[in-house]
């Protein structure tokens, strides 16, 4: 008989019962709880204090390059931040582009000397030495609003006067009169 072979191969279990939800559910319950009972949770790790320095780890190539590179470096994200100032600054204060020459040079003034400063406190520095030129612009522009409201109040809501001419009758004109209070006119 030992040269009859086995009809089961060795690694070869055989035929399996079929696995039901319930019977996997009940398994892993039951191996849950028993890890469960004999738990312990693990000591939290000592904690050293914080005065306490720390190693660095230091790439010895930092110390070669970084003079080298670091002030370029430095150049450039003052000059982005310039731009990004620059841009952003004339787009939300458009009353400062025409005083847009006195504010550039007092902020490359201050870059020059290494503490640039951002253009709205170089604006308010700026309105702060003119104060007579720009308290003078404020109040021809509220005169000539005031002017133009005082203008539309005769005339009737929604119209505008377009210019000061002494009322006469048009049959009393002249005609070289006649064609210069018609002047612009559109027919």
């Amino acid at each position: 008989m030992a040269d009859t072979p086995d009809p089961k191969p060795a690694g070869d279990p055989g035929p399996q019962p079929a696995l039901s939800i319930d019977d996997i559910r009940k398994a892993v319950g039951e191996e849950v709880d028993a890890r469960l009972a004999n738990y312990t949770p693990p000591d939290p790790p000592a904690r050293e204090p914080d005065s306490t320095p720390q190693a660095t780890v230091r790439n010895p190539l930092a110390d070669v390059i970084g003079p080298l590179v670091d002030p370029h470096f430095q150049r450039l994200a003052v000059e982005v931040a310039d731009a990004k100032d620059s841009s952003l600054f004339y787009a939300e204060n458009p009353d400062a582009l025409a005083h847009k020459k006195g504010i550039e040079d007092a902020f490359e003034a201050l870059k020059r000397q290494g503490t640039p400063m951002a253009r709205i406190a170089v604006y308010k520095w700026y309105k702060g030495n003119h104060f007579e030129e720009f308290y003078k612009a404020q109040k021809e522009a509220e005169a000539e609003e005031a002017e133009r409201a005082k203008a539309a109040i005769d005339v009737g809501p929604g119209a505008t006067r377009t210019r000061q001419v002494p009322a006469k009758d048009p049959h009393d004109m002249t005609d070289d009169e006649l064609a210069a209070a018609l002047k612009g006119v559109a027919w």
